[in-house]
């Protein structure tokens, strides 16, 4: 895994290597730099396939013409090898170098053949265009902008893009509102204005001062499901795992103790010759505690399990390198202990594989069944339903994880809004009637609601927008960017078999009565599991992994978030009411009402200005 970065149009050497330096994280191997004329290419490496010199970055087809930075993974590229490159001489194993020969013989042509995770540009000198281009699921990230002086910059991160002396990098309001609803900012917006995220398999094309968008096909799974489609899946499953464990450096596996990651840890050692390495995180709190559980998974497939306690003051210290990290404001508060496991992982490792993607795929989250409650509780009058929500707001507070009482308020809360609004309430870090409340400008619901039409946009129901939601919104750019920064700050590269693309095409056709069936979610893969570990650990009651924020906030943060709220960076941007937010704290701070959630995402919010303001 790298970071990438550069211009066409405008900048210089020493432009390119400050890009270069503010990537050094994502890649702490070596760092490149080449420059032709007004154009610029950067990248850093973390080497995972081929540890030679021969697989440094920017790399150059031999006539000169073709010029690759690349970030990320290609799964097929010895496939590609074979199949386009047989009588071509490669001075590398790396699957930078088969990009590269690719693109130099099928031209844009070859982007529609890659396979894995991975954002690139290619420049052509010879006809002075520039490529872009972003795998289909949208596991690596790229930003872009065109400055008002001819100059398009781009980058895997937006600090580097902030090396640019033309970046004046105005924040984006709705996009500031957009993350307090969604606890993320869904792309193609980001938080600073004229500057957008590539969008999961669109290619840009950047010539003379136009840019020119285009996308990949889509996966498509083109035969008919069988009856039983488990060992279809098995076999996918094990693939996708396979491909993955490919590298040249050691590779562990993220073992929370969940199903998800647990079948990827027992697989991956089913197909290993010595014992794996698996990592996981536990807490002080029970309620959010899942090390028993892992270490259960570890002594049934006889992995080396590493474990990690993350404690307050661990908290407290990975607070202060937040704002570093997000150079975007993102406020799914498990970013904490991923932080922690990355950095656990990275002494033993360079390469994890994680569950991510399952949730998403096989309608795993617990939401997915409260929508079919809801369809039917809906139906009940207005009134009926606003006096339920009356009696549910007098339980009292738990800061206990996903406790009874904010599931429920949350729940019937969400009711009471359009169905194909509901799920974003239940998510939301702050609904929109809070939000009128704290902004000192009216606020456009079209603005706010805007990605959900989106998502919906093409559906045959709600129930479909609401998986395209998770698929489109939630997965791209809450997970894969909590998983991307918290990783890659510590030079870890994370892989996600879940992810892989013919393993997605089979299950996004599959029906979903194998994926949720009755209460049941995710069935087929806890029917595939059965063979593989303790039903004890298929069937146990699903934990997130996240840390006693609520509580803390009431406690040992209790100062930290006053003085951000109140008198530190949410101020500075005068958007907000003050005594709103003075209101929210308060009845926190008292046990009155549980607002962790907006609580959590004014405070990253509020770093994040006194970081990059």
């Amino acid at each position: 895994m790298c970071g990438i970065a550069g211009f066409i149009g405008g900048g210089s050497r020493q432009v390119a290597e400050a890009m270069q330096l503010s990537l050094k994280h994502r890649g702490p191997d070596a760092g490149g730099v080449k420059i032709f004329g007004n154009t610029g290419l950067v990248h850093r490496r973390l080497s995972i396939i081929d540890l030679s010199e021969e697989g440094a970055q920017p790399m150059s087809t031999l006539d000169g013409r073709y010029t690759i930075v690349y970030n990320g993974e290609i799964y097929n590229y010895h496939a590609l090898r074979k199949q386009y490159l047989a009588n071509y001489t490669l001075r590398s194993e790396t699957d930078t170098e088969v990009i590269l020969k690719l693109f130099a013989k099928l031209g844009v042509a070859a982007l529609d053949k890659l396979e894995g995770m991975y954002a690139l540009a290619v420049y052509d000198r010879y006809e002075e265009i520039l490529y872009l281009h972003r795998d289909r699921i949208g596991k690596k990230p790229l930003f872009y902008t065109q400055l008002p002086n001819k100059t398009f910059i781009f980058g895997s991160e937006l600090k580097a893009l902030k090396q640019h002396p033309s970046f004046k990098g105005k924040i984006n309001q709705d996009a500031v509102f957009q993350y307090l609803l969604y606890e993320y900012i869904p792309a193609p917006r980001t938080i600073y204005s004229g500057v957008n995220k590539l969008m999961p398999g669109e290619i840009l094309t950047i010539y003379q001062e136009k840019v020119v968008s285009s996308f990949v096909s889509s996966i498509v799974y083109e035969n008919a499901i069988p009856t039983n489609p488990l060992p279809d899946l098995g076999e996918l499953l094990q693939s996708a795992i396979s491909k993955r464990l490919v590298a040249d450096v050691p590779v562990g596996i993220f073992l929370s103790g969940g199903l998800d990651s647990s079948l990827v840890a027992a697989i991956a050692q089913s197909q290993a010759k010595q014992p794996i390495k698996t990592f996981s995180i536990g807490f002080e709190d029970e309620s959010f505690n899942e090390q028993s559980a892992a270490q259960t998974v570890a002594n049934h497939i006889g992995s080396e399990h590493y474990q990690a306690t993350l404690s307050n003051s661990d908290i407290v210290r990975l607070l202060s390198r937040l704002p570093e990290v997000l150079d975007e404001p993102m406020a799914d508060s498990s970013i904490i202990p991923t932080l922690l496991v990355s950095e656990h992982a990275r002494k033993q490792v360079t390469v994890c594989l994680s569950g991510d993607g399952a949730d998403e795929l096989f309608l795993g989250y617990g939401t997915f069944f409260a929508h079919r409650i809801a369809n039917k509780y809906q139906k009940l009058p207005l009134a009926v339903r606003k006096g339920f929500f009356a009696t549910a707001n007098q339980l009292s507070v738990s800061h206990q994880y996903m406790s009874f009482d904010f599931k429920l308020k949350r729940f019937l809360k969400g009711c009471l809004s359009k169905p194909q609004y509901r799920n974003t309430l239940w998510l939301s870090a702050i609904e929109p009637e809070i939000l009128s409340a704290l902004s000192r400008r009216e606020l456009n619901k079209d603005m706010l609601y805007g990605p959900i039409i989106q998502w919906h946009q093409g559906t045959t129901s709600v129930w479909q927008g609401i998986k395209q939601e998770y698929l489109r919104g939630y997965l791209i750019d809450d997970i894969l960017v909590k998983t991307d920064r918290a990783s890659m700050s510590y030079g870890l590269e994370v892989r996600s078999p879940f992810l892989d693309e013919q393993l997605m095409a089979y299950v996004l056709k599959l029906d979903d009565s194998w994926k949720l069936r009755g209460r049941v979610g995710k069935y087929a893969l806890k029917k595939l599991a059965e063979s593989k570990l303790p039903k004890d650990i298929i069937y146990r009651k699903k934990q997130g992994f996240n840390f006693p924020i609520g509580a803390m906030i009431r406690d040992e943060l209790k100062g930290e978030f006053e003085s951000t709220l109140l008198e530190g960076g949410l101020m500075q941007l005068e958007l907000f009411n003050r005594d709103i937010i003075e209101k929210l704290l308060q009845e926190h701070v008292e046990g009155k009402e549980d607002h962790r959630k907006a609580l959590w995402s004014l405070y990253v919010l509020g770093k994040w200005v006194e970081r990059w303001c």
